[in-house]
C-alpha cells in the first residue's frame, strides 16, 4: 500500500536555497477522500546561515494577513521564550502551546519530518503544489546531512493536476500561506480532482468540505 502525503513549505525566496520557514504536511486517501496524520513545525531562520533569502519574497510577506504572518512571528517569540527560560513562569495549556508553536532549528524539523515518514511503515508518495517545495525538502535535508526519505519517483505534482481539470472546484478554508492549512486544502482538492476523473463517482463540479465528512487526526 503506498501512503499519500501533501506537503507545502513557507519560505523567504523561491531558490532550491531559500530560508524555510515552516512545514506543513498531511496524509489523504484519494479512495476515500479522508485525511490522516498532519504534520506541522515553525522553522527557525536564525539556524540557517548561508541559505538566501530573496527581498521581494519578504515585501511579498508584509502584505499578506496578520494570521499568516503571526504564525511565523509568534513561533520565534516562543522559541525566545524557551530559551530564555521566560517559559518556566507559565503554567498548564500557556506552556503547552509554548513548546508546540515554537520554531525549531532546521535540522531538528528534517530529522522529525523522517520519523513522521517513517511512522506510516509504508512506501509513501509525496505531492506538492508544483516542483519548487520537492526541491526545497531535498535541500533541507541535505543542509541538515541528512537522506531524504522521498524517493524521486515517488514525487506527484498537485500544480500540474488540478491545472488539467479546472472544473473541479475547492473552497479554501483556513489561512492562506499557513503550510498546513496550505496542505490540508491542496490534499482536499486533490482528492476531489482523483475522485472526480477516476477514483470514485464522477462529478462536474465538487466543494470538497460539503462531499465529505472528514476527520482531521491527531
Amino acid at each position: 500500500m503506498t501512503v499519500s502525503v501533501m506537503i507545502d513549505f513557507e519560505t523567504l525566496g523561491l531558490s532550491e536555497n531559500a530560508v524555510l520557514l515552516s512545514l506543513g504536511a498531511v496524509a489523504f486517501d484519494p479512495s476515500t477522500g479522508e485525511l490522516g496524520s498532519e504534520f506541522y513545525s515553525a522553522i527557525d531562520p536564525r539556524t540557517q546561515p548561508n541559505r538566501d533569502i530573496d527581498p521581494s519574497t519578504v515585501l511579498w510577506w508584509l502584505k499578506q494577513d496578520d494570521a499568516a504572518r503571526s504564525k511565523i512571528t509568534d513561533a520565534l517569540k516562543f522559541t525566545d521564550m524557551i530559551e530564555s527560560g521566560e517559559v518556566d513562569a507559565l503554567e498548564g495549556e500557556a506552556v503547552e502551546e509554548v513548546f508546540e508553536n515554537a520554531a525549531h532549528p532546521i535540522h531538528h524539523v528534517a530529522r522529525a519530518f523522517i520519523n513522521w515518514v517513517e511512522h506510516f511503515n509504508d512506501e509513501v508518495e509525496v505531492w506538492t503544489n508544483g516542483a519548487v517545495d520537492h526541491a526545497w525538502l531535498e535541500s533541507m535535508m541535505k543542509y541538515s546531512g541528512l537522506k531524504n526519505p522521498i524517493k524521486f519517483w515517488d514525487q506527484r505534482d498537485y500544480r500540474t493536476l488540478k491545472n488539467l481539470y479546472p472544473d473541479v472546484t475547492a473552497e479554501f478554508s483556513g489561512v492562506k500561506h499557513d503550510a498546513l492549512d496550505d496542505a490540508i486544502h491542496q490534499a482536499k482538492h486533490a482528492m476531489a480532482i482523483l475522485r472526480a476523473h477516476g477514483v470514485g463517482p464522477a462529478s462536474n463540479t465538487i466543494n470538497v468540505d460539503d462531499q465529505y465528512d472528514i476527520e482531521l487526526e491527531e
